[in-house]
C-alpha cells in the first residue's frame, strides 16, 4: 500500500512535468507528445487503488466481526458483508484486462473465496 502511494505521487509529480513540457511544445509549434508510460502509469495506479480498496473493506469488516462475542455475531451479516465483496470483486475482474496474471488480484479473490469458504463453519 506504501508503494501504491509513492506510484501515485510520482505519477503527479510526472503529470506537472509533462504540463510544462506540453505548454513549451505549444510555444514553440512542436507536436504535442503523447507519454504513454505516464498513461499506463495512472491506469495501474487506478487499477491497484480499486483492488486494494476492496481489499481493505474486506479486512476492516473481518477485523469488525473478530472483535465480537460469538453470542452477537450474527451469520446473516456475514454472509451478506462477503457476498457484497465477491460481487465488487467480479464486477472488477470484468474491467481488468487478463485479472489472473496480476497477482494482488488473485491474492484478493483467493482471500474472499477463503473467507466465504469458512463461513458455513462459522453458522
Amino acid at each position: 500500500m506504501v508503494k501504491l502511494e509513492e506510484s501515485k505521487v510520482a505519477n503527479e509529480a510526472f503529470n506537472r512535468k509533462r504540463e510544462e513540457y506540453v505548454l513549451a511544445e505549444k510555444l514553440f509549434n512542436l507536436p504535442i507528445s503523447k507519454y504513454p508510460e505516464l498513461i499506463k502509469m495512472e491506469l495501474d495506479n487506478n487499477m491497484y487503488d480499486d483492488i486494494y480498496s476492496i481489499f481493505k473493506s474486506h479486512q476492516s469488516n473481518v477485523k469488525e466481526w473478530s472483535m465480537m462475542a460469538w453470542s452477537k455475531l450474527d451469520a446473516t451479516q456475514l454472509s451478506l458483508g462477503t457476498e457484497e465483496k465477491i460481487k465488487k470483486v467480479r464486477k472488477l475482474q470484468t474491467k481488468l484486462p487478463n485479472p489472473g496474471h496480476i497477482q494482488p488480484f488473485v491474492k484478493l479473490q483467493a482471500t474472499i473465496e477463503g473467507f466465504n469458504g469458512s463461513l458455513p463453519l462459522i453458522q
